[in-house]
């Protein structure tokens, strides 16, 4: 049995942007021997591959006389790669220094450099404080403990901030005990966040909880400020499953409020915003979300222009996956706005597909789906039908996990498309089909089975197009659920366009 070829280096090096990838080059040719330029020529060979393919790869390389002991070279070819990234990165991302400290401290604590460690540690708290990552200040308390013990002595006096040692330890016992608090009370947030999504998630399934003591349970919750006010995220948090209540509920003009109000609290936080984009821009996120369901778009030109400028953050470029995560946010966000306004074409505009490709490596499965929808939307309505059906292939052949009743929808439009572009025959063939997975769906999804029996009957009977068109849009309006979007549009406009 065949082994399936290992892609991780593939992976790892489709991930890189243009500058990291020219740094592992440059750092390579500074080496000059035979051998680094050989793994300069396999990087850019696999790095120029749409998808990984082993067997072109053994092909390529043994034209040039260079095929042997691949599975090895890749190894070391991947190890290169990360410590090329390492060496990159280590001054640009704060939890890469906070880490790089830590390694620092230990180097200095073992050969017995303890003041030399003693100002590493201060510098590590100060960052760990600057750039919100409490979870490191555990390590820091650790290595402050140890500490102590070895800065005692007359050696030290006088040099060391660890004068008094019970003075200190008290300190550190105190700063121990507030942390722990901290970080239970978040954990106890997450857990509470959790809890929310799964009773939601389950309530159709018919499992009762009372709703009332879990919404106790939250405002207790945020209530009970953290032991240090420094702690923003906690804030952030609690507000947070606060305003998914109101989703979940239908309250959107609250939920709404509740999430403008955090991306405001955010921006007076210019420290913050600084060191933590990701949260900053999943907050925006949010709020642009909840703003087109409650149907208030007057603001979501200005807030997808503050993503817009978040991508060209040195900070964010440096950083792919949060690169891909931002241009999610706005791609989603930008097709969503102007198809909803009825832009199209501007729409359409507004799609980077050299990005897409780019990033949807790093890209959350849903986010791409929600972006080649969304682009199905616009070329669909631009009446560009070939387009549409291409970004149609694109969704139904990936491997996504798609929520039914949006792939019903997808697969609607395809039916549309098929019938305005002349191609009767299939719409025929899906008709009379007798594959079993088709017929289940067709029963299931009500809207989808009037339609295609609708664009059949029209193809059969072209005499009496306009009559039988009337009869179905008109049943098709009574079973279309009343929340459905997408449905009522594609109705009005199969009223108007259809031929």
């Amino acid at each position: 049995m065949s082994k399936t070829p290992d892609t991780k280096l593939f992976d790892l090096i489709k991930t890189l942007s243009q500058t990291e990838k020219r740094y592992f080059k440059d750092r390579m040719k500074k080496n000059s021997d035979k051998e680094s330029y050989q793994f300069i020529e396999l990087f850019n060979l696999i790095g120029s591959m749409e998808h990984y393919d082993e067997n072109e790869l053994k092909n390529k390389l043994k034209k040039k006389g260079n095929d042997k002991h691949l599975p090895f070279r890749k190894t070391h070819l991947y190890e290169l790669v990360l410590s090329s990234l390492r060496n990159y990165h280590k001054t640009k991302s704060s939890e890469i220094e906070v880490l790089n400290l830590l390694q620092d401290i230990k180097i200095t604590f073992d050969r017995g450099l303890f003041l030399q460690s003693e100002k590493l540690l201060e510098k590590l708290k100060k960052k760990c404080s600057t750039y919100n990552l409490n979870q490191y200040l555990i390590s820091a308390i650790y290595w402050e403990q140890k500490l102590i013990g070895n800065l005692k002595g007359k050696a030290f006096k006088g040099s060391s901030n660890y004068q008094t040692e019970k003075k200190i330890i008290t300190k550190v016992f105190e700063a121990q005990q507030n942390l722990l608090s901290y970080l239970k009370k978040n954990m106890e947030l997450w857990s509470l966040r959790i809890e929310l999504l799964d009773f939601y998630r389950f309530e159709e399934a018919g499992l009762n909880k009372p709703i009332e003591q879990f919404k106790k349970e939250v405002i207790a919750c945020i209530n009970s400020d953290p032991p240090n006010k420094d702690h923003l995220e906690f804030t952030i948090q609690a507000h947070t499953i606060n305003s998914m209540i109101y989703y979940f509920e239908g309250n959107y003009n609250a939920y709404v409020k509740v999430q403008k109000k955090l991306i405001l609290l955010l921006e007076k936080e210019q420290k913050f915003v600084k060191n933590n984009i990701n949260t900053y821009a999943s907050g925006i996120n949010n709020f642009l979300a909840a703003s087109f369901d409650a149907d208030k778009t007057d603001e979501v030109e200005k807030w997808l222009e503050v993503l817009k400028v978040l991508l060209s953050n040195i900070d964010v470029r440096s950083n792919v996956y949060l690169s891909s995560r931002i241009f999610s946010f706005y791609q989603v966000n930008s097709l969503r706005f102007y198809n909803r306004i009825g832009n199209y074409q501007d729409a359409i505009n507004s799609f980077s597909e050299s990005q897409f490709n780019k990033y949807r490596f790093q890209m959350n499965p849903y986010k791409q789906f929600q972006i080649r929808y969304n682009l199905v939307i616009s070329y669909f309505y631009s009446e560009d039908f070939r387009e549409a059906r291409k970004w149609i292939n694109k969704i139904i052949n990936s491997n996504i996990e798609i929520r039914l009743n949006e792939l019903s929808f997808i697969r609607s439009l395809s039916y549309v498309i098929h019938y305005q572009l002349g191609d009767t025959s299939i719409i025929e063939s899906l008709y009379n089909s007798k594959d079993k997975n088709t017929v289940k769906k067709l029963k299931v999804h009500k809207s989808e089975y009037v339609l295609l029996n609708g664009l059949y009957t029209m193809c059969m009977d072209p005499d009496n197009r306009k009559k039988i068109k009337n009869k179905f849009i008109d049943k098709l309006s009574e079973i279309a659920p009343k929340k459905s979007y997408d449905i009522h549009i594609l109705i009005n406009y199969l009223r108007k366009r259809l031929k």
